[in-house]
């Protein structure tokens, strides 16, 4: 009888700014599996298969493998947001099995989002711990104050799975006098109206409020808010978990970080992101802060402004940054809308996501208030996943980073899976390539073979041949591989 494969994994819901799910499977009778993605937009009865055509706005990768992966800009990715997308396992190209479908959730600028993390405090008063602080916004609907309601953890290691070690906001007080302290300073720096607002004595968050959670004890004096002047009101959720520790709470100088957030709204709607930031990227100075896109994942921006605590003021005003497939290598575009003394723009690259290494450097065009355009390729994508941002730097050395975008290719290298009275050329590319079977002698048994791009699996009948150690020659352009294989 025909055993049907089995599914070993099924892909999970993505809440992201890029569709990225995988399946596994494991073969029910020792063929060869393929796969094909399929989705349903939910306007439509049936499934279709997932390819380019499908989706010409984004990038599509691995729609035929075990990882999907479908990128572009957030506005563009918000065009597939509640798809549902499953993988259907074929052995052999005739007995099948689907995995369970899931759904990808886009992610926008309105949904609860971590936004900065003070990394490395000023102390005039107080102590290190006293004096870190993070900010969040709640998305776009109310938010009752509880530590249910508003769930902030951070960890040395992900995915983090809260517990009281990593949890900082299992409880909270309210301090109405340490919020009018504040806001004194602040007006004596200037501030016409009062920016803070005690979130435990509000009660009930309005929609898209933003929230300084810190420690109680933290210096009034330490920093200078007014810069916020206008931009109130900021709710203050002071923090009474035993994890916010007063000697410190987050790494200036050991590694990579996690934060993870749950936010549930009075609709009863939960989201949940993850962050993360390189500590070894910060300055190690007082004031040191990273921020965070609300597409979450690495942190997008490492900064210091001393103590004086500002908005967002970027160099450069990012309106576009964009890695496409392009065959076998990766386009690289992006477009700044103004540029106030920036010196270079900077094309990093990382396999992980976490550790990223420059690979182009581009001059920028220093002070400009027209869109500019910038393009380059990168010629040496990584097999697999490849994760790309772009770093401007200013004159000064400060600089910014961009979100993150992700590209996939298949790795490349050839196999060969054994068959009944036959030998399968593995070999996932788009070019075309030639092979050649040779006995042990090193003498031609077969005429070289060419084969068209894109066809992932060709047989080699052995039946007639004897049995003993035969090679398998394998080019394209520059790649050749030779593999023994047994009769």
């Amino acid at each position: 009888s025909v055993t049907a494969p089995t599914i070993d994994t099924d892909p999970s819901d993505v809440f992201a700014c890029a569709e990225d799910m995988t399946a596994a499977a494991s073969a029910g009778n020792g063929g060869t599996l393929t796969y094909q993605w399929l989705y349903n937009d939910g306007s439509a009865a049936g499934w279709s298969v997932v390819n380019a055509a499908a989706f010409p706005a984004l990038t599509v990768a691995g729609e035929t493998s075990v990882n999907l992966t479908i990128t572009g800009s957030p506005a563009d990715v918000a065009t597939i947001d509640k798809y549902q997308f499953y993988c259907e396992v074929t052995e052999d190209g005739s007995c099948s099995a689907p995995s369970k479908a899931a759904q990808f959730y886009a992610r926008t600028e309105d949904d609860p989002q971590l936004i900065t993390a003070l990394v490395n405090a000023c102390e005039d008063c107080g102590t290190e711990g006293e004096n870190e602080y993070v900010i969040l916004s709640i998305g776009d609907a109310d938010v009752t104050v509880s530590s249910a309601n508003i769930d902030l953890n951070y960890s040395t290691s992900t995915p983090i799975v809260p517990t009281a070690g990593t949890s900082l906001t299992s409880s909270f007080t309210a301090d109405v006098a340490l919020v009018n302290s504040l806001n004194a300073v602040n007006t004596g720096n200037g501030c016409a109206s009062n920016v803070f607002v005690d979130a435990v004595t509000a009660g009930t968050l309005p929609a898209n409020s933003k929230v300084m959670i810190m420690d109680p004890n933290i210096c009034a004096t330490a920093y200078d808010f007014s810069h916020f002047c206008g931009s109130g009101p900021i709710y203050l959720l002071f923090t009474t978990d035993a994890s916010w520790a007063a000697g410190g709470n987050f790494a200036n100088n050991s590694g990579v970080r996690y934060f993870s957030l749950s936010i549930t709204n009075v609709n009863g709607e939960t989201v949940y992101s993850e962050y993360s930031y390189d500590s070894d990227l910060t300055s190690n100075d007082d004031g040191d802060f990273v921020q965070f896109s609300f597409c979450e994942g690495p942190a997008t921006e490492y900064r210091n402004d001393g103590c004086t605590i500002k908005t967002a003021s970027l160099p450069a005003e990012l309106i576009q940054f964009d890695a496409t497939k392009n065959g076998k290598v990766v386009d690289l575009d992006w477009a700044t809308a103004t540029e106030i003394n920036v010196a270079q723009h900077v094309v990093q690259r990382s396999k992980d996501g976490y550790q990223f290494e420059d690979i182009l450097f581009v001059d920028a065009a220093g002070n400009s208030s027209t869109n500019t355009y910038y393009k380059d390729v990168d010629y040496q994508p990584l097999d697999g996943k490849s994760y790309y941002r772009l770093k401007t730097v200013d004159f000064d050395d400060t600089y910014d980073l961009s979100s993150v975008r992700i590209v996939y290719f298949e790795n490349s290298d050839a196999s060969i899976l054994y068959g009944n009275s036959e030998w399968k050329i593995s070999y996932k590319t788009d070019q075309a390539y030639e092979y050649t079977l040779l006995n042990v002698l090193g003498e031609q048994i077969t005429n070289t073979q060419t084969v068209a791009g894109n066809e992932n699996n060709v047989s080699i009948d052995n039946s007639s041949l004897p049995s003993g150690v035969y090679f398998i020659n394998i080019t394209s352009g520059n790649y050749y591989k030779s593999i023994k294989v047994i009769k």
